[in-house]
């Protein structure tokens, strides 16, 4: 890794992880769970290093890199609003951020909330991802301290997801942030990923992220007063 010129807070960064664990990986594994230790932690099943990267650049960019077509971009948003399972158990919101300043809205119970008006849904929600897109965020100094900080945890075995402690084979993080250092110094930017094949497969993500100063100068302001509901 690019050695960090700026450390973020170790404990929130753990916070954070360690709830898209118990979120997305607890509900996976059954009998499984509650077998590893710190002395036997498991590789995680369900996420890949390239997830927890995705998590991560989220949190410090925001959604602005994925909005190039504005226009294609409205019209994903209805296809996957209309598909979206609205019976689904995932949180309305999902904190990305250590500072909680960028949220994933699950479009599932997302169009919940709008039974029968998912135009209308929609074209909010539109509203809220071009704000949150205008709004100049991210830092790659900053980003490059969030991953060598993922990289002490998960070496040190710091992650868990309930009392199950995750941690990919360090020589296969290493591996993976090697190669992201890599096309930092090649390219002088840092990569833009997707969530891994394993992710999308266990989790069928469908979400929008956002800013929270765009969501709350919005008319889904009231997201924020149910997202711990």
């Amino acid at each position: 890794m690019i050695p960090p010129q700026s450390s973020p807070g170790m404990w929130g960064l753990r916070e954070l992880i360690c709830s898209q664990y118990l979120l997305h990986e607890a509900v996976h594994r059954g009998a499984d769970s509650g077998t590893g230790s710190a002395g036997s932690p498991m590789i995680p099943l369900v996420h890949t290093p390239a997830d927890v990267y995705k998590l991560l650049h989220q949190g410090e960019f925001g959604v602005g890199h994925s909005i190039g077509d504005v226009e294609q971009f409205g019209r994903n948003l209805a296809r996957e609003l209309m598909y979206a399972d609205p019976n689904c158990q995932e949180p309305l919101l999902e904190r990305v951020s250590v500072d909680g300043s960028v949220f994933r809205v699950n479009l599932g119970p997302y169009r919940r909330l709008f039974p029968g008006d998912e135009t209308n849904a929609c074209v909010l929600l539109f509203q809220v991802c071009l704000a949150s897109a205008s709004a100049p965020r991210g830092n790659e100094v900053n980003f490059l301290a969030l991953l060598s900080t993922f990289q002490d945890l998960n070496n040190d075995y710091e992650l868990a997801a309930g009392e199950d402690i995750l941690a990919f084979p360090p020589r296969v993080l290493d591996l993976f942030l090697q190669e992201v250092t890599a096309f930092v110094e090649r390219f002088g930017t840092v990569p833009v990923l997707s969530h891994s094949p394993v992710y999308k497969r266990f989790n069928a993500p469908a979400y929008r992220v956002v800013d929270r100063p765009a969501l709350a100068n919005s008319a889904l302001a009231f997201l924020l007063e149910k997202k711990d509901q």
